[in-house]
């Protein structure tokens, strides 16, 4: 029994080796890249619009794509989730029927890529006079023709790189939004600082708010700043804001700070000596012709060291004074 104990695990590891070995081979196989990921169109049809993106097979095999198109709407947490297809609205059926993909002049339906090779393709929207007025959020996904067509829910795309389109027909109404939530922890010995920025947008299109958090010191004065990145939110969604400092927008930081877990991404103030009353403050616009939004709150700060050193130094008083009063 003990001489089969090593064999054992000798297949387990090679067991692991192998399947590790097929996935990495198969994320080899198939590999895309895309630009832009994002595009913003505006139109008042009738008429034309294009959009250019570039699609390249960054593998060493021949790649065959398809196009499908997808509407999709926020999460609570800013991330999107795509929409069934027996839920996807009529609006969204006439828009997708009135795209085209051009390689050049040719529209095609499935595009043709050797390793390496990119291609600049053109999305064509040709929205006729009767297209509702509104807001359209899809993307247009590039899949394997060994892929199975994207037909759930979720967000992940299966062998496949999408653009997010987000469309907006007619004119544009009034930016509006609110600060839901603007929080620190009440109390902090050291820095840095976590500062939690959730704003909501209440306007019927998206927005792309900007703005910046300042930190104040008991006497007023400006000692730190940090700048928000611009972020989409789209309409009826809220946002956890960052700092134009962090690594990406749908990062979630998790940062160890004294007890406390933050799993929603923050804003980072870096200072790291703290020692007095701050007042942290928001100010953010909705758009450069949109409503400016503010909201503040305050942060208690005493080093560690110093507290035990005013304990101590209260106690001592603490107990002179009983002495003193014992002896009167």
């Amino acid at each position: 029994m003990k001489k089969l104990i090593p064999v054992l695990l000798l297949l387990i590891v090679s067991c692991q080796l192998l399947f590790a070995e097929n996935a990495f081979a198969q994320e080899k196989a198939f590999s895309l890249g895309i630009y832009p990921p994002i595009s913003e169109i505006s139109t008042n049809p009738p008429g034309p619009i294009d959009s250019t993106i570039t699609i390249q097979n960054q593998s060493d095999n021949d790649q065959k794509i398809n196009v499908q198109y997808k509407p999709f709407e926020a999460n609570n947490d800013g991330s999107i989730k795509y929409i069934p297809d027996d839920q996807i609205q009529a609006p969204y059926k006439q828009i997708f029927s009135s795209i085209k993909i051009l390689d050049g002049e040719d529209e095609v339906s499935q595009i043709s890529l050797k390793p390496f090779e990119a291609k600049n393709l053109t999305a064509h929207f040709d929205l006729n006079k009767d297209t509702p007025r509104g807001e359209y959020y899809f993307s247009i996904i590039f899949m394997s023709s060994n892929s199975e067509q994207l037909s759930n829910s979720g967000s992940a795309i299966p062998g496949g790189i999408a653009t997010n389109i987000l469309l907006t027909v007619g004119e544009k109404g009034p930016s509006t939004a609110k600060i839901v939530k603007l929080v620190t922890p009440s109390f902090l010995s050291h820095g840095p600082v976590p500062i939690t920025l959730l704003v909501e947008n209440t306007s019927k299109h998206f927005i792309t708010p900007t703005g910046r958090i300042s930190i104040y010191d008991m006497f007023g004065k400006e000692i730190g700043r940090e700048e928000v990145l611009p972020q989409y939110i789209l309409p009826d969604a809220s946002r956890y804001l960052i700092d134009e400092n962090q690594a990406s927008p749908s990062a979630s930081l998790i940062e160890d700070l004294g007890k406390v877990n933050y799993h929603n991404p923050i804003i980072m103030w870096p200072e790291k000596f703290l020692f007095g009353i701050y007042t942290i403050k928001a100010v953010i616009r909705t758009s450069t012709t949109g409503q400016t939004l503010q909201a503040q709150t305050t942060l208690i700060a005493l080093p560690v060291y110093i507290f035990f050193a005013l304990s101590f130094f209260i106690f001592i008083l603490a107990g002179i004074y009983l002495r003193l009063r014992k002896k009167i």
